[in-house]
Parts: C-alpha cells; structure tokens; sequence
C-alpha cells in the first residue's frame, strides 16, 4: 500500500509539472508541490519515563538525539476555480517507526474540496483536518512546530478524520461564520465501528479582526451506552507585533470510567492553555512562551495528576519559512492524592528546526 501510495504521488507530480509548463498559474487545472519539515535535538534533562502520551515523556532520562516529529510531502491541485484537492504523505515520530526501527510513512490527507458549492459554502469530502483546532487556533498559535494545541497534545481529538465538512460565511468579509463535519471518529485508521463522530465551530472577528473568538463542539456515540463529548472557547488579541490567546475545554466521556466494572461512570478531563508570542527584531526574531494546565479526570482526586505543562523560546528566522528555535519543553505533575507516588517533572532543553517549502 505504501508504495502504491508513493508511486501514484510521484507520478501525478510528474504529470502536473509538464502541465505547469504549458499553462499560467492563473490557468486550470494546476497544482504544485508542498512540504514540510520539522524537528529537534533534544536532551532529557529531567523526568522518569512514563506512558503519558506527550512527544518526550517516554524516555528516560540522559537521553538525547537528533530527530524529526515531522516530515509533510503532497501535492495541491486546482481542477477549477471551484474545485481543490490535496494529497499529503507524512512520518510523524516515534509513533509512525516499524518493528525494525525504520521510519514509516502513512496517508495523512486525501481530500476534494468544492468552493462555493452554495453561496459562501464550501464543502470538503475525504480525509482532511478536523476542526477543533486545524482552521483558527493552531494557525494563531503558529508555532506548530513547537508543539501542537492543547486537545492534539493530550489526545482528545485528532487531527485528521474521514469525513464530510461544509462551512461558510454569515457575512460578506467573511468576519463570522461556521464549520459542520460528520465523520468516522477513527482519525487516519480505518473505521471498526458503526457509529459517527459530529462536530461544529461557530467563529468571529471583532474590532477590525484584531480579536478572534470561537466555541466548538463535537459528540460521538459508542456501544454499551457510552460516549464522548467536547467543548472548547478559544480567543485571541492580534496585532502586527504581539498575539495573545487562551482557551479552555472540557470533555465528557460516559461510561468511561472503570475502576468500578458493576458502576461505570464518567471522566472529564479539563484543560486550559494560555500563550503569547511576538516579534523581538522585526521578521527575523520571535519569541514565544505557553503555558498549560491540564486535569485528566476532574470529578476526582484520587488518582493521576495535575499537569502542568510550559515552553518558552527564541525563534530565529534567517528566510520566512525557515526557523531555528532553541527553546524549553516542560512537564511538571502534581499529586491529586497527597498519599499518592510523586512523579518527576519532565525538562527538555531543545534546539527544533523547522522549514516549509511550496
């Protein structure tokens, strides 16, 4: 399957760059070629191994070594003013290495996108970015490559599903609006169940767009009387030097619980981020600094832990798509049970590299 995949990619590649000789880029159909690459040395200066999900808690400490979280490669193509389509291979760290520690590569988007298919709606049919976070906060966070949004990092909602989207405008500037998508609810697996994952985002801007809000919801039923829902707000302050946004989320998993097999009940893990990033000398040095406060389950203390999580860094840009960023990765835990086992806090000093190229 793999190579099918790479084979078809590198053949419709082929074929759209002799297209692009003969015609403009004002002209259809035409496409092009995108990628994306990014990546760190890092150092486990702090913290003992776990099965926590975050990128560097599984390793022990003393552990260091150069390594990619991400390499994007994919096409674009415009079949028409109206109709968009992308395809995108990816390897995404650790989790994507096989048995014998070679680097796996998997579909990660393959989607049709009809523009205007009502008025100021479009529709988006295939595998492509949920919308709990892919279309407005990540985008303002803009520092992906340091690490993902709140509800991607601790696992709540992935960020790609099979599916069908619309979304659209209530105005003419495009100032509010809405995102709807059903879809399978097994990420960028392949379906096991019959059930369907619903979601929706109603977004704004204010006062000149300089503020951004959103409120996003989804619900995905299960078997045996359980399910998942989430909430999450999300807002912004924009200006050209300095953005500041915070969100908050809760989600509900019923029947989830089951430390108690004859009585099972709910867990709600709650969680809020806060980040700020600006300019130091113009484009060419950034800074930015984040700081998350998440609970796995909050309807009790007596197990896991309160997690603190902080990055902080310099971003250096020696090209706009270019990006050295020697920066601090942190986890701290706090007991829930005061009789609990104590856990150490994760330190990673980084140095991440990051490069898009279209």
């Amino acid at each position: 399957m793999k190579k099918l995949l790479i084979a078809l990619l590198l053949a419709s590649f082929v074929s759209n760059l002799q297209s692009q000789d003969k015609n403009s880029s004002s002209s259809y159909p035409n496409g092009k070629i995108f990628g994306s690459v990014f990546g760190d040395y890092f150092y486990k200066a702090g913290g003992d191994s776990t099965v926590s999900p975050l990128d560097f808690t599984a390793y022990k400490k003393d552990y260091n070594t150069f390594e990619f979280r991400r390499i994007f490669l994919g096409y674009e193509h415009n079949f028409s003013e109206d109709f968009y389509s992308k395809v995108t291979l990816a390897y995404e760290g650790p989790s994507d290495v096989a048995s014998n520690g070679k680097r796996n590569v998997i579909l990660k988007d393959a989607f049709l996108n009809w523009k205007n298919i009502f008025s100021n709606t479009n529709l988006t049919f295939g595998l492509f970015p949920t919308i709990a976070y892919s279309y407005h906060s990540e985008k303002i966070w803009g520092n992906r490559f340091v690490e993902k949004m709140i509800l991607d990092q601790r696992g709540l909602t992935a960020s790609r599903d099979f599916g069908l989207m619309i979304n659209g405008a209530f105005d003419k500037s495009g100032d509010f609006g809405y995102y709807a998508m059903v879809a399978t609810g097994s990420g960028q697996a392949i379906e096991k169940n019959k059930y369907k994952k619903f979601s929706g985002m109603l977004f704004g801007n204010f006062a000149g767009k300089k503020f951004t809000a959103d409120l996003y919801a989804d619900y995905e039923p299960y078997e045996n009387d359980k399910s998942k829902s989430t909430w999450n707000a999300f807002v912004a302050y924009q200006v050209p030097e300095l953005t500041i946004g915070l969100e908050s989320f809760i989600s509900i998993q019923k029947n989830f619980n089951v430390n108690v097999p004859t009585n099972p009940g709910n867990i709600e893990p709650f969680g809020i981020s806060f980040f700020v990033r600006g300019n130091l000398s113009g484009e060419k040095v950034k800074f930015f600094s984040r700081y998350d406060y998440y609970n796995p389950d909050s309807r009790t203390a007596q197990y896991d832990y309160y997690n603190h999580f902080v990055t902080a860094g310099i971003d250096y840009l020696p090209l706009p798509n270019i990006h050295i960023t020697p920066n601090l990765w942190l986890n701290a835990y706090a007991r829930k049970n005061p009789a609990g086992k104590g856990r150490k806090t994760d330190v990673v000093p980084r140095i991440t590299f990051s490069y898009d190229y279209k």
